[in-house]
């Protein structure tokens, strides 16, 4: 749940599954009703007020929201977790966009200054962004030692092309919001030979970048969840009348040359997405499982064929919705 939306003001959580929308059961068929579904989901302007009626186990929850445009919030849940084998840093990170720079950098700070030996990036539904912002990212993971004049990540064209020059990992700050984090600031960096990653097949692109990134100069990635979406492939939008085209144009490879997971990174643990807990909490399935994976090194058993939602089965992952044009790599070369 987004943190200060009209939802979360409402008083809806986390696993909470929409019965009705404006007066039109969610069961319905008949296109004239999708539409009304459709408005009320996705309303095109802010300021538009829709009766929603939720279910909370057996309890009904009619609420009534009204649209508004948000500046989201991409890393949440900042944390510090003690264990039997020591501190771990938690992070909850949904896109790589220009916001999140700063927010990454103080949040590795803070983990830096705690003392952590390990971390859980829950990365389940970051469907991508900036890869300079990856690139920082996986430097303030992995530390100097082992990303000095190391490629992060390059991009593979076509024979019809000429070379650019890689990706490395960025040991100082692009400066997105040069009034949040300035070019050229100093990144803090954890100097981890090891990370745990949780992800859904909403883990996407620059997402996917940072784990094949890291396993490019050898970091140990755990990930716990879902394999993820699949796509090495990158492409510059091309505006044309109207209509943004994105054609795929190349393929980004780590620094051993690999780049070939179309068909997604599988998971180390297979974990259900656990919608009866918020996210950051220790007793949330995915969250556990990576917590036991590094206590005990083994993974749980988790019978997702029996999972449900209010009373209702759950026979695939949970999928999230996202705006158009969400899981994109958007490529920035090191000048401006």
């Amino acid at each position: 749940m987004e943190p200060g939306s009209p939802a979360a003001l409402a008083g809806a959580r986390r696993g909470d599954t929409v019965v009705s929308v404006d007066g039109v059961s969610m069961q319905v068929t008949g296109a004239a009703d999708l539409a009304v579904i459709n408005a009320g989901l996705s309303p095109k302007t802010a300021g538009e007020a829709h009766n929603f009626v939720l279910a909370r186990g057996s309890a009904s929850l009619p609420v009534t929201l009204t649209s508004a445009k948000l500046a989201l919030v991409p890393v949440q849940n900042v944390k510090v977790l003690e264990t039997v084998r020591g501190k771990v840093g938690y992070l909850q990170f949904n896109d790589h966009n220009a916001v999140a720079e700063s927010l990454l950098a103080d949040a590795f700070t803070g983990f830096q200054n705690a003392g952590v030996t390990d971390l859980i990036l829950d990365m389940r539904y970051n469907g991508g962004g900036y890869v300079r912002l990856a690139a920082e990212l996986a430097y303030m993971i992995a530390g100097p030692a082992a990303t000095t004049d190391k490629v992060f990540e390059t991009l593979q064209h076509n024979d019809k092309q000429k070379p650019t020059a890689p990706q490395m990992f960025s040991s100082t700050a692009y400066g997105f919001v040069p009034s949040r984090l300035k070019s050229g600031t100093p990144l803090p960096s954890l100097g981890l030979r090891h990370v745990t990653i949780l992800t859904t097949a909403g883990t996407c692109s620059a997402s996917e970048s940072v784990i094949n990134g890291l396993r490019g100069i050898d970091v140990d990635v755990t990930l716990i969840g879902g394999t993820t979406c699949g796509k090495p492939y990158a492409f510059t939008p091309a505006p044309n009348c109207g209509t943004t085209y994105f054609a795929i144009e190349t393929q980004g490879t780590n620094n051993k040359g690999f780049g070939d997971y179309a068909d997604g990174f599988a998971p180390t643990c297979k974990a259900g997405d656990d919608v009866g807990h918020e996210l950051g909490d220790v007793y949330e399935s995915t969250l556990a499982a990576a917590l036991r994976y590094h206590v005990t090194g083994a993974c749980p058993a988790i019978p997702l064929h029996s999972r449900s939602l209010n009373g209702l089965p759950l026979n695939g992952p949970l999928e999230l919705e996202r705006p158009e044009g969400k899981q994109i790599s958007i490529r920035l070369h090191e000048g401006r």
